[in-house]
């Protein structure tokens, strides 16, 4: 997720950068640090697509969401058309970043 402005918007699905069982360990991590933030209410200010190129569509009643309090940092080639990020890699958590100062980084110019 990344904020535009004051608003949070949904920027899914990475899958790539660690090892099976680096990952396999981090997906551990990850799920013991998001646990404590559950919540029922969708933080996102825009319902996420229920229909993607990604195969199966969205339900948003199996969803969990959390409150947008940990920062994860990742490497990705560009933004799509749809505003998805394209070969996202996941490099780890951000510990020195509040998720309230997470802003989508402006274009370059293309040459």
């Amino acid at each position: 997720m990344a904020r535009r402005a004051a608003a949070l918007v949904l920027r899914p699905r990475w899958s790539a950068g660690l090892c099976r069982t680096r990952r396999d360990r981090e997906l551990e991590r990850l799920g013991r640090r998001l646990q404590p933030l559950a919540t029922s209410e969708m933080p996102l200010e825009v319902p996420p697509p229920r229909t993607s190129r990604f195969g199966s569509p969205l339900v948003l009643s199996r969803v969990h969401w959390v409150r947008p309090e940990l920062v994860a940092e990742v490497k990705y080639l560009t933004w799509t058309d749809d505003n998805l990020l394209r070969q996202v890699v996941y490099e780890g958590l951000r510990e020195d970043k509040p998720a309230t100062e997470v802003r989508r980084p402006a274009p370059h110019p293309k040459a």
